[in-house]
């Protein structure tokens, strides 16, 4: 049984009873409700409009996606919203075209801004986990992963730091240096005695005019040469040292013609050398000429000859500018009798090719016999020899290279009146002074030494010292790094011209001399000398009684050094057993092992490790103090 309600016009509803139904009274509300209100019952058959309820299912499901049409999912009573996969299941932040990665948004408590977590874009295709720490660390930690996504608080580190397998013992706070095969020690000192090698023949030939220079990339000594035996050819050789032992390659020939004065210099920018030399040919026509020599294991190569000078060059010697990236050939002009003294620069491409700048004029005076050094504090070369415009002194001129070309100041008198011969000059880092040595004709032909300070393009020149009260004959002085000494040698006319050296230690106020010592008992003229920065030794080359060229290998007297001027890295974290993994703080790092610093002043490395606010030699920057326990570390 129901009841039907029409329609105004057609249609009805009808409302019927259930087929089995008991008796039940239904009692309608008062009014109409409000909109999308439904019809609720109390259960006991009173009705009333009220809003929609959510389903009370303990495990409701959804038939389709969660339209929230625009609202938001709260709590009351400060719950909780848990999101809580089953079993295995992910909470799953999508991304699409549009937003691209999966992303969560934390907004500010005013809701106006927000910070976006990303994920990975597609093309990373990147799928992996990261496990946060179980605590929440100290101050000023960092979160680091063990590259497995485990990530852990990490300790801050002072600044950069560089690992690597300790060679020996190292202290906290000790400077390090990094060895050739990328082990670190700490800097240290070790005293070592004067020791003589055996002679080692290059050539059984008349040599004459013997140049050399060190190749610390392949580490070999290049030495060239004039075979007076041999048609006065132009050849080099390549010399290998072991401690205090040198072996020659065979001699090759680079000139076939006339290879007179060579003179040879390392190129630090290209790692090869420069050699130049007055090449005189079968028509007796004489040139400047210079080429690359190249040396790659125990064979050399020589480039293209440049000719930078159609006229008689004589006394030509090679120096190179490292500020200027260039060589420069210095030479005496003996076109038409002018015997100026004049250079050239020269410039080597990234091929091996030399190009000359203009010939520049250093000086009219007649500079015969002459050498030249690179002084690095000053960045200028310096030019000695002896002065045939003046009764044959002691001159030099110190010259600015610039691009391809040379500015040079006055000739300057190194010995006053008195006649030189045998000119020949070094650098001495340790004392930042250049080191002139010659024989003195003037007062019994005795060994001298000046010392010369170079301020622009003037040098202030000191008084003389002698090395020996014996009359001296050839001459040559070479830089040992290792030890801080410059290393004199000269053949002794009062024993046959056998030949003597003597290390000095340069200052500011002069030298002071060690003991001579023989290193060729017999005879040794042409001399030449040139230092070993790996092997740490000093090789002297010269021609000897037995008319040939030879060598010997010398370890100098003094305190030895690991420090280079290249190889310091830092300062050490902590202390490390030898073979264990050591952490050095590198440059921009605060190291906080020291002690009895002043605040604000510059500390160099010395020779033993410890730190002064004075320069060795090598000279070597530590760092700056900030406190008297902190230095930041300078690389």
């Amino acid at each position: 049984m129901g009841i039907r309600l029409k329609g105004q016009t057609s249609g009805y509803v009808e409302i019927k009873a259930p087929a089995t139904a008991a008796d039940n009274t239904l009692t309608f509300p008062n009014g109409n409700g409000s909109s999308n209100q439904v019809l609720t019952t109390d259960g006991s058959g009173g009705l009333t409009f009220a809003a929609p309820q959510v389903s009370t299912d303990t495990t409701p499901q959804l038939g389709g996606n969660l339209d929230v049409n625009g609202n938001d999912i709260v709590t009351t009573s400060n719950g909780d919203v848990d999101l809580d996969p089953n079993g295995s299941g992910q909470v799953v932040f999508k991304g699409n075209a549009t937003r691209g990665s999966g992303a969560v948004k934390l907004n500010c408590e005013n809701n106006s801004h927000g910070i976006l977590v990303k994920g990975p874009p597609h093309s990373a295709g990147a799928n992996y986990t990261l496990t946060l720490p179980n605590d929440t660390g100290t101050s000023g930690q960092l979160l680091t992963t063990n590259g497995s996504g485990v990530t852990s608080w990490s300790t801050v580190s002072s600044g950069a730091s560089f690992e690597a397998t300790a060679d020996g013992a190292i202290a906290n706070g000790d400077p390090c240096v990094v060895n050739n095969d990328g082990t670190v020690s700490a800097v240290a000192a070790t005293s070592q005695l004067y020791t003589f090698g055996s002679k080692a023949e290059f050539s059984a030939n008349n040599v004459d005019e013997i140049s050399m220079a060190y190749d610390p990339k392949s580490k070999k000594v290049v030495l060239v040469y004039r075979d007076l035996s041999d048609s006065n050819k132009g050849k080099a050789v390549l010399g290998t040292v072991n401690n205090t032992s040198i072996s020659w390659t065979a001699a090759s020939t680079f000139e076939i013609y006339q290879g007179i004065h060579p003179s040879i210099a390392y190129d630090e920018e290209h790692e090869n050398f420069v050699v130049v030399y007055n090449r005189q040919d079968n028509l007796n026509d004489q040139n400047g000429a210079a080429f690359v020599l190249s040396v790659s294991g125990s064979s050399m190569t020589f480039g293209t000859k440049l000719l930078y000078d159609s006229q008689d060059t004589q006394d030509v010697f090679a120096v190179y500018d490292p500020s200027a990236k260039r060589t420069v050939a210095v030479w005496r002009d003996n076109a038409a009798g002018t015997n100026n003294l004049v250079c050239n620069v020269l410039k080597q491409s990234p091929s091996g090719t030399l190009t000359s700048g203009s010939m520049v004029t250093a000086t009219a005076n007649n500079i015969e016999d002459m050498s030249a050094a690179y002084d690095a504090s000053a960045e200028k070369i310096v030019i000695f020899g002896k002065d045939g415009s003046q009764s044959n002194r002691g001159s030099c001129i110190v010259g600015d290279v610039s691009g391809d070309s040379v500015t040079f100041g006055t000739v300057t008198s190194v010995t006053g009146s008195d006649a030189i011969e045998y000119a020949s000059t070094a650098y001495d880092a340790s004392a930042k002074r250049i080191v002139f040595f010659m024989k003195d004709e003037g007062n019994n032909n005795k060994p001298r030494v000046h010392i010369g300070l170079v301020n622009g393009l003037e040098i202030t020149v000191s008084t003389e010292t002698y090395l020996s009260t014996t009359r001296s004959n050839n001459t040559t002085v070479v830089y040992d790094a290792s030890v801080g000494k410059c290393v004199f040698f000269y053949s002794d006319q009062d024993e046959s011209n056998d030949g003597y050296s003597i290390s000095a230690t340069i200052n500011a106020k002069g030298l002071t001399a060690d003991t001579p010592r023989e290193f060729e008992s017999t005879y040794a003229t042409k001399l030449n000398a040139i230092y070993d920065s790996d092997q740490k030794r000093v090789v002297i080359a010269y021609y000897d009684t037995d008319s040939d060229g030879a060598a010997k290998v010398i370890r100098v007297e003094g305190t030895s050094t690991n420090l280079t001027d290249t190889n310091y890295i830092g300062v050490a974290d902590a202390a490390y057993s030898d073979s264990a993994t050591a952490t050095i703080q590198i440059a921009s790092a605060v190291d906080d092992a020291q002690s009895g610093l002043t605040i604000g002043k510059k500390y160099y490395v010395q020779r033993d490790g410890s730190l002064k606010a004075i320069s060795d030699a090598p000279s070597v920057v530590a760092g700056t103090a900030v406190a008297a326990t902190k230095l930041i570390v300078k690389g």
